[in-house]
């Protein structure tokens, strides 16, 4: 599988019980096994980390230690799920903090278009490419759920 992440790609074999990254001239082998609270224990280069993962369609959030991470799976065969318009949601329950666009703005990849808060911690939603926001579905103090679409880019 083929991970395109905001400014880079890798390639990611997963087995049964190990995910190999490679990337960046470096590979990484990733220890995974299911943990507490339905959260999964990953081993890396001798430290332990706990983290959750969300999927939605072709894209996949990574919560490790506080960190999230943003990835879009292509189907198999190298397709593309290109869309006319990307529809961002929450990779898992959250609070809106803060909205930062308005519908017809002009954005480039990366702007941050949201902040949620969650499990004490502020999730930024970025643009996944440059384009126009069609529409802004959340408003500050929104409590949004997983497929709940907050921006249309």
């Amino acid at each position: 599988i083929r991970l395109t992440g905001e400014t880079r790609d890798w390639v990611v074999v997963i087995g049964a019980t190990d995910v190999r990254v490679e990337g960046d001239d470096q590979e990484r082998v990733f220890a995974i096994a299911p943990g507490p609270d339905g959260r999964y224990v990953i081993e890396v280069a001798g430290s332990t980390l706990v983290g959750t993962v969300a999927i939605d369609g072709d894209t996949v959030w990574v919560d490790v230690e506080h960190d999230v991470y943003q990835f879009r799976v292509p189907p198999p065969g190298g397709a593309s799920t290109a869309r006319d318009v990307d529809a961002l949601t929450p990779p898992m329950p959250a609070t809106v903090v803060r909205v930062n666009v308005k519908a017809g703005a002009e954005v480039e990849a990366g702007d941050v278009l949201v902040v949620l808060e969650a499990m004490k911690m502020e999730l930024p939603i970025r643009s996944p490419r440059a384009g126009r926001i069609v529409s802004v579905e959340c408003r500050e103090g929104d409590l949004v759920q997983p497929g709940h679409v907050l921006v249309r880019v």
